[in-house]
């Protein structure tokens, strides 16, 4: 199930959290990534050598997020979004963000690492604050979802 969904997800699935719309609001730091110039990469690289590169930029990034104790929420396509939630205890919303500016760096830092005939481009995008947190999907399918609410409790 971790492997799947992540660790604070699969918890979530398993303690019974798996109807459609039962979402909640947390407060938590989101990073959004995406490779670069994957288009080109699609054409110009055989499949083998394209799912390679992808890969090497998934290290990198959600390497990093693990490392600094975030958690992979989704895999889409060549882009990724990431979740670091506050508790109110041990992980302090000055620590989560934190945690996730320095997976920002350490992405970049790996990148850098690789040979330069390798290297790969992407950016990442970072948010703190509330996210809607849960099920989404059809009856026959769910997903879970992390992600801002624009407009807070305004919504509809």
């Amino acid at each position: 199930m971790e492997a799947y969904l992540g660790r604070i997800s699969g918890r979530s699935v398993l303690s019974g959290q798996i109807s459609r719309g039962d979402v909640r609001e947390i407060d938590c730091a989101l990073l959004y990534s995406d490779m670069q110039g994957s288009t080109a990469l699609t054409q110009s690289l055989s499949p083998k050598k394209y799912v390679a590169a992808v890969n090497r930029y998934f290290d990198c990034v959600a390497g990093a997020v693990h490392d600094h104790g975030g958690e992979v929420l989704k895999f889409v396509g060549d882009g990724l979004l990431a979740i670091f939630p506050f508790d109110g205890r041990r992980r302090l919303p000055e620590d989560v963000c934190e945690a996730a500016l320095s997976a920002t760096r350490e992405a970049f830092q790996r990148r850098e690492e690789i040979l330069t005939e390798d290297r790969m481009d992407f950016g990442i995008g970072l948010h703190m604050g509330a996210a809607v947190y849960g099920n989404v999907g059809t009856e026959r399918r769910l997903d879970f979802i992390g992600g801002r609410n624009e407009c807070g409790t305004k919504c509809r």
